[in-house]
């Protein structure tokens, strides 16, 4: 949804809690890929494990009762990101390090997450530091010790074919959050531009957040708007900027999240967001049929972005060239995982995850939607395929799909497997899609709301 679109609707520019069944929130927020703030009376997270003991009656974080889990849990090492908040044109300096759970609790108890630090310690000058555990992949390390989850993915979520895809490949895309009042999050939009949802365990949470089409300025400047979006202090930007970031705080939507609420980001919606106080969140990466077509067409335009920058070393291309036209494209296919996430053949076994939902009956994106966007992502990532067996001059290895894993060689071709997914068949063989009794390849749809942006791997 555009911002102009957001304003046409009289839309005050702050997004408010309600309370909406799953249905109504695929059709007015999945498929618009429009934000929602979603009440727990709807999503049922007042009920969850975690919220009654990892959380004060009165929605404030415990810190005992995460001691008691870091004990369950064997004290694992969590990933911590440290910021050095800018006080003038300078960025913030952030860097990821691994710390023992016990250790971050230990200083967060002491109050040592967020501090003052450096020249002008004590006065309006002092650089502040915040401390802020984020992407822990809780849900893998309570499996690990054969321990239950502290919660259950509310319904209004429950169609995802990520998470299903990276496990295939012993990953995932469930975290934890865990930090201090001004730790956050820095402007992003989610890997492989897929939704998130963010549910508050405890604590107060701020967003803000930019409908696709209106970032521009935040990719121009990103660097040196991270640290202003709060504030109104852009003289601290180049003047070139400026007015462009006023117009696109102009175009954000802003929210207040309190223990308990659900935020659902759509894809390619640019945010950040800042801890008001404590708080401790459980955030899930997911997509489905409804961003499937924007999620193709982000893999699909990194492939080429990957053939384009390492085009000096194709074959025949002059000395340091590789010697055939498989082991370029296996070179652009790890380049590619590393930089988007995936590949185009972890897009095709995604596309596939998909289509084993559908025949067990799991997807709920009404049949119509879903037969248009993922037909436009096959029709995406044939494509893409085509361009990517020309520019390296045949065909060559396929690769798990996954950043970290090793490419494999392909076997013999996979059988044609036809089922049916939102009303029209898939068929494994080209990647097309199949009207129903037809034989005809359905048309792709386009969607101006779906349209890629570039890749910030950050999760909410």
């Amino acid at each position: 949804m555009a911002a102009e679109a957001l304003a046409a609707e009289g839309h005050d520019g702050v997004l408010r809690p309600v309370c909406i069944s799953p249905e109504a929130f695929v059709r007015d927020h999945l498929l618009a890929n429009r934000p929602a703030l979603l009440d727990p009376a709807c999503t049922g997270i007042d009920e969850w494990a975690a919220r009654r003991q990892w959380a004060t009656t009165d929605g404030r974080v415990d810190i005992a009762a995460l001691r008691a889990l870091c004990e369950a849990l064997g004290d694992p090492e969590v990933p911590v990101e440290r910021t050095l908040h800018g006080t003038g044109p300078e960025a913030d300096e952030r860097c990821t390090e691994t710390a023992r759970l016990s250790s971050y609790l230990r200083d967060w108890a002491s109050g040592t997450l967020a501090c003052c630090s450096g020249a002008g310690a004590g006065t309006t000058g002092a650089r502040t530091s915040t401390a802020y555990l984020k992407d822990w992949h809780y849900a893998r390390a309570a499996a690990a010790r054969g321990l239950p989850l502290a919660y259950a993915v509310p319904p209004h979520f429950a169609d995802d074919w990520l998470n299903p895809w990276a496990e295939a490949a012993a990953d995932d895309f469930r975290f934890a959050y865990l930090g201090p009042a001004g730790s956050g999050t820095a402007v992003h939009h989610d890997v492989l531009r897929s939704c998130s949802w963010s549910a508050n365990v405890a604590g107060v949470k701020q967003w803000v957040l930019w409908p696709p089409g209106s970032e521009a300025p935040l990719r121009a400047g990103r660097e040196a708007l991270l640290e202003h979006v709060w504030d109104d202090q852009s003289w601290r930007l180049p003047d070139a900027q400026h007015a462009a970031v006023l117009a696109a705080r102009r175009s954000a939507l802003h929210a207040v999240q309190r223990p308990g609420q659900a935020m659902f980001v759509p894809a390619g919606w640019y945010h950040a967001v800042r801890n008001a106080t404590d708080c401790v969140s459980i955030n899930h990466n997911w997509c489905n049929a409804a961003d499937i077509q924007g999620v193709a067409a982000f893999v699909a335009g990194r492939a080429a972005e990957v053939r384009a920058a390492l085009a000096d070393v194709r074959p025949g291309a002059g000395p340091a060239a590789f010697d055939d036209g498989p082991a370029w494209r296996a070179h652009c296919a790890t380049v590619l995982r590393l930089d988007a996430g995936t590949d185009l053949e972890g897009l095709k076994r995604l596309l596939r995850v998909g289509k084993e939902r559908g025949r067990a009956g799991l997807c709920y994106v009404p049949a119509e939607a879903s037969a248009a966007r993922v037909g436009a992502a096959q029709a995406t990532l044939r494509s893409a395929r085509r361009a990517d067996a020309e520019a390296g001059g045949g065909s060559g290895p396929e690769s798990p799909g996954l950043a970290g894993t090793a490419p494999r060689d392909v076997g013999a071709p996979l059988a044609a497997v036809e089922v049916l997914v939102g009303g029209c068949h898939l068929d494994d063989d080209d990647g097309s899609m199949v009207e129903p009794g037809t034989g005809l390849a359905a048309e792709p749809a386009g969607d101006d709301s779906e349209q890629p942006s570039p890749s910030v791997r950050t999760s909410t």
